[in-house]
């Protein structure tokens, strides 16, 4: 716990203002989890279609797992950007770093 405290004093919040999106089909609970999270890391949760998600590469997309990644490559148009396990926000939480490559699911 201790790293992550030092961290987050010296590198502030972690998202910093960047949007989040969960993709596809999602528990509630999760959703729920992930929405605390963005806020308490000052990011922005992002409800909006995929049409109006902005530059790609600007927002990060998540997924609950590989089958909802994939239901929404295979649905339409390109996300604009890789898609990781929503995990990846849950993990970064509590180790106060963002750590996306191993969480990758599509992208």
């Amino acid at each position: 716990l201790a790293p992550a405290l030092r961290r987050a004093r010296t590198y502030g919040p972690l998202l910093r203002g960047r949007a989040v999106r969960l993709l596809g089909p999602a528990s509630c609970e999760l959703r729920a989890a992930l929405e605390a999270v963005v806020a308490a890391a000052d990011g922005r949760w992002l409800q909006e279609d995929l049409d109006d998600l902005g530059t790609p590469g600007d927002v990060l997309l998540l997924a609950e797992n590989r089958a909802a990644a994939e239901q929404v490559v295979a649905a339409g148009p390109s996300v604009g950007g890789p898609i990781y396990l929503a995990e990846a926000l849950l993990a970064a939480a509590c180790s106060q770093e963002l750590r996306l490559e191993p969480y990758r699911l599509v992208g």
